[in-house]
Order: C-alpha cells, then structure tokens, then sequence
C-alpha cells in the first residue's frame, strides 16, 4: 500500500504536494489532540461544593476535621482545594452534601498530590486524592497501630 501511495504522490506537483504537506500536519495535529483527550477514562465534573475531611492518621490524637472546597469529582477521585497543607498518601475521609438531594456522603480516599498555589496573600494546598476501598482503609488502620510497637 505503502509503494502505491508513493507513486502516486510522484504524480503530483511542487504546490500540490505542499498542500498535501500541510492536510497531513493538520490531520497530525488533531489525532495527537485527540489521544490526550481520550487518555482520561473517567471524566471530572467540575463542582464547587463545600465539604469536611478527617485524616486517618490525626483520628488517635485528635479529633480534628479539616474544611475543604471541593473543585472536581470522577468515578476514581477528588481534586480540593484545603487551607491545611496535608501530606501525600494520607487516607481521608471526605464528608459533603450531594448538590442535587441533600443527603450527606461519604468518600475514604488517599492523597496522591499536593500542589502549593498563592491566592493573595494566603497559601492554599490544591488535593488530588483517589478513591479506595473499606480493605485498603483497614489495613492502613492496622498498620497505625502497629507502628508505635
């Protein structure tokens, strides 16, 4: 195929050929676009919800919540926005009210990224975090408590 294209492409002129050129960049252009497009399976739906999160490894000592603002959610995760600077791999849990019925929710998710951004004269720390299951949740409990020994 490849040798019939190449003939026939000898066919051409100097002007046709850089047209050619050109549709074919283009054509480049929008298939690269289109692969990082695809590359996110699970789509974030932008929201701007505010919500509370408990840290697993603060609950021994204290009984802190932290207020967050949640930007985006997908089927695997969360990105939020927090005053408090909290640490890659920490297991949360988020508690906010569903936007379209009130009812409250619940996701056990782990920091995967901590990104510092200025906003005036205050930090605030942008989160990703992904979701995990109650198993992934009882073994980082146990893991807790065997540290100190």
């Amino acid at each position: 195929m490849k040798s019939k294209i190449l003939e026939d492409l000898k066919k051409l002129d100097k002007n046709q050929l850089l047209q050619l050129r050109n549709d074919l960049d283009q054509l480049i252009k929008e298939k690269q676009e289109g692969n990082l497009e695809e590359k996110r399976n699970n789509k974030r739906v932008s929201l701007n919800i505010a919500a509370t999160c408990e840290v697993e490894r603060e609950k021994q000592f204290f009984e802190l919540q932290h207020k967050i603002r949640i930007l985006d959610l997908s089927s695997k995760g969360l990105r939020f926005k927090s005053d408090d600077p909290l640490l890659e791999d920490d297991l949360l849990s988020v508690f906010f009210r569903s936007p379209s019925n009130g009812i409250e929710k619940k996701i056990d998710c782990k920091i995967i990224r901590v990104t510092e951004v200025d906003e005036g004269e205050t930090k605030k720390y942008q989160i990703a975090a992904r979701g995990v299951n109650k198993e992934e949740v009882r073994r980082y409990k146990e893991w807790l408590s065997k540290r100190g020994k």
